[in-house]
């Protein structure tokens, strides 16, 4: 089977702004996603208040897009940031049995060209992006592990020699690895999301991890993914993608033709787009 075939590209929304966002994400995936613009999509969501609305739904339906609610963030109701974590790992080990390779997208993601090339060595490679910055969690080379750093490695019994050197994205900075983890692709067989949800929910047992600043927590997936990788995974079982995965917004006009997933964060958090579609028209 081709990779189209053994891949299924799964994604969280919730009502509201996220409606939006994930409408942009299929729309673009549709729309540039070049020969693979028909991957099968799947859209969660993963705890039970509110209502996607109906022209959401139909819109899921029109563009191939499978759509279920369903509990599955309990423990952790109370964080969304859990979303990313529960959801993938549900569909790691309950999507349709032909799919070999498991892709998780944020909905803060555009496709702005062929993403062919996304999925290649999938079924034996872990694909991420470095993250934008040497800040937020992320760790330079030399430097002091901060304490959510700590945390995590003591909890899994890690030291820092056993992690790889990576550079950031935009500042060019030597991090530790440490990845975006609004996109990763990765085999099924690597169960790498239900190792992530295994240790993300015990993590939220400790006292000493609810504790932390909420900026800690909200990036906590991403430390956790950083050590898990360093634990149970060789470097090269790890596919380091271009920033042409991750290109940021603000450089929106630098490489935008080489741009294939661009990266906008809340840049449409205060004046979202009146119809939250893309065109491949050129104005």
């Amino acid at each position: 089977m081709s990779p189209i075939n053994t891949t299924g590209i799964c994604f969280n929304v919730e009502p509201g702004y996220l409606e939006g966002q994930a409408k942009l994400l299929v729309d673009s995936i549709r729309t540039f996603g070049g020969i693979d613009r028909e991957v099968p999509l799947y859209a969660f969501q993963p705890r039970m208040s509110g209502q996607i609305h109906k022209s959401t739904l139909a819109f899921f339906e029109s563009h191939n897009v499978v759509f279920q609610k369903l509990p599955l963030n309990r423990e952790l109701f109370f964080h969304p940031m859990a979303n990313k974590v529960v959801m993938p790992a549900y569909f790691e080990a309950n999507c349709p049995e032909h799919i070999e390779t498991i892709a998780y997208f944020d909905t803060d993601l555009l496709v702005t060209n062929s993403i062919n090339h996304l999925f290649e060595n999938a079924k034996s490679q872990i694909h991420l992006a470095p993250v934008f910055f040497a800040k937020f969690n992320a760790i330079s080379v030399g430097q002091k592990p901060s304490h959510v750093w700590e945390l995590v490695m003591a909890y899994l019994e890690l030291k820092f020699d056993s992690f790889w050197e990576e550079k950031s994205i935009v500042d060019q900075k030597r991090i530790y690895h440490y990845y975006n983890g609004g996109l990763i692709v990765s085999p099924r067989q690597n169960a790498l999301f239900n190792k992530l949800k295994l240790h993300y929910l015990d993590l939220f047992q400790k006292r000493d991890v609810l504790d932390l600043p909420y900026i800690d927590l909200f990036f906590l997936d991403q430390v956790l993914l950083a050590a898990l990788l360093a634990k149970y995974f060789d470097r090269n079982l790890v596919h380091t993608l271009d920033r042409e995965y991750n290109h940021p917004v603000e450089f929106l006009n630098e490489d935008i033709e080489r741009s294939i997933i661009l990266h906008y964060q809340d840049y449409f958090y205060d004046t979202p787009p009146d119809n939250w579609v893309v065109s491949n028209e050129v104005s």
